[in-house]
C-alpha cells in the first residue's frame, strides 16, 4: 500500500492538484494509494480503493475538502490525522509492503515531484529501473522554467 503523506499546510487549489498529482492515473484512480493531506489545516485521507464520486478536476476536488470539512460523508474520505512518519521511499531505497511517499526527493514543483515518485515506484515495483534520464529531464525542465529558460519545441 501506497501512503502519500503532506502534512505541510496547503491552500485547497494546491491540495486539489498534489491529490490529482498523487492519486490518479490517466484514465483511473489508484486503488493502492491513500493520500494524507493538510488542507488548509485540516487533515483529509482519500484512500483510492474506497473512495466514490472522486473525481480528478480542481473543482470536484476542491468542493470534496469543503463537504468534508462541513462533515459530509464521502466513502473513502475522512478527516484524519497525519501519520507519524520516520522513512520516506525515494528512488534507490527499498521498497517495502507499506510505502511512504512524500515529495522530499527531487527537489522539483509539489505536483511535478509527487508524480516523478509515482512513476519511479510504478517502474520498480514492475521490476524496472527508475528512469533516471526521465528524472534527470524532469528535474532540469522545471528548473529552467522557474529561471526563465525554458526552451520551445
Amino acid at each position: 500500500m501506497r501512503k502519500v503523506v503532506i502534512c505541510e499546510p496547503l491552500d485547497r487549489w494546491e491540495a486539489a492538484l498534489a491529490v490529482n498529482a498523487s492519486l490518479f492515473l490517466s484514465n483511473a484512480i489508484r486503488k493502492d494509494t491513500i493520500v494524507y493531506i493538510n488542507v488548509e489545516g485540516e487533515v483529509i485521507s482519500i484512500d483510492g480503493s474506497k473512495a466514490k464520486r472522486v473525481y480528478p478536476d480542481s473543482e470536484s476536488l476542491v468542493g470534496l475538502f469543503k463537504a468534508i470539512a462541513k462533515g459530509k460523508k464521502v466513502p473513502g474520505v475522512s478527516k484524519s490525522e497525519c501519520p507519524e512518519v520516520k522513512d520516506y521511499w525515494c528512488p534507490g531505497k527499498e521498497v517495502k509492503e507499506e510505502i511512504f511517499i512524500a515529495p522530499k526527493c527531487f527537489g522539483l514543483p509539489l505536483t511535478a515531484e509527487l508524480v516523478a515518485l509515482q512513476i519511479c515506484l510504478d517502474r520498480v515495483l514492475e521490476g524496472l529501473p527508475c528512469p533516471k534520464g526521465y528524472i534527470g529531464s524532469t528535474v532540469q525542465s522545471q528548473r529552467s522554467r522557474r529561471n526563465g529558460n525554458a526552451t520551445k519545441h
